[in-house]
């Protein structure tokens, strides 16, 4: 696992209570060491190994937008997962006032 990859595992871990939640990258950035940028935890995100247990689909951009180009493969396997744990995805955007992820909820 990457440094960075180490840092977000915590936040993203997938349990119950985190199930049908999402978290945007600046949000996730906020729990990373001394708050490093949105940009970071995108890269970190996009370093991970492709059979990685951290549920990256549940990052999101901050107005809960999928960062993956409508109609792209990397978009549809993440809308398909949200939308697998009871998130609504509507035009490829998840009412994060809904979904958010408290930070009461992270624990990094």
């Amino acid at each position: 696992m990457s440094a960075h990859c180490r840092y977000i595992e915590p936040l993203c871990a997938s349990n119950d209570r985190q199930n049908g939640l999402a978290v945007g990258r600046s949000r996730l950035a906020r729990f990373l060491p001394r708050r490093l940028l949105a940009r970071f935890a995108g890269h970190a995100l996009g370093r991970m190994a492709p059979d990685s247990a951290i549920p990256w689909h549940r990052v999101l951009r901050s107005d809960g937008r999928i960062a993956f180009p409508p109609g792209s493969p990397g978009f549809e396997t993440q809308r398909e997962r949200l939308m697998d744990e009871g998130v609504i995805v509507r035009n490829g955007r998840v009412s994060m006032r809904r979904y958010r992820v408290s930070d009461a909820g992270a624990s990094a």
